[in-house]
C-alpha cells in the first residue's frame, strides 16, 4: 500500500510539472490579426488587434487609408521583435465573401 501510494504521488506530481511547462510555452506567444472590413465600401476599417502573451487583447483601429494601416502593423510587429520576440508564421492576405481581408502574425519568443 505505502508503494502505491508513493507511486500516485509521484505520478502526479509529473502531471503537476508537465502541466506547468506547458502553460510556460504557451505563455511565449503573440498574434497579431490583420482586418480590413468593408473593403467594397468608400470608407472601409482597418484593425489590428492583437492578443498578448497573457491573452489579453487589444485593438488598434482607422478609417484612415491602407498605406497608414499597413505602417500601424509594422509598428506593432517590430514593438514586439524588439521585446526579443520572432516570426513564426504568417498568413498570406486572405479575402472573404463578404469583402473583407485578414492576416494574422505569430511572434514567438524563444527560451
Amino acid at each position: 500500500m505505502k508503494n502505491v501510494k508513493l507511486i500516485l504521488l509521484a505520478v502526479t506530481a509529473m502531471l503537476f510539472l508537465g502541466v506547468e511547462n506547458v502553460n510556460a510555452q504557451e505563455k511565449n506567444s503573440v498574434l497579431i490579426q490583420y482586418y480590413i472590413l468593408g473593403i467594397r465600401t468608400k470608407s472601409p476599417s482597418y484593425i489590428i488587434q492583437t492578443v498578448q502573451p497573457d491573452y489579453t487583447t487589444y485593438q488598434l483601429s482607422t478609417k484612415e487609408h491602407g498605406g497608414e494601416a499597413l505602417t500601424e502593423l509594422k509598428k506593432e510587429i517590430d514593438k514586439w521583435l524588439n521585446q526579443g520576440y520572432s516570426i513564426t508564421e504568417s498568413t498570406p492576405f486572405y479575402q472573404g465573401t463578404d469583402g473583407s481581408i485578414v492576416h494574422y502574425v505569430l511572434v514567438r519568443k524563444q527560451e
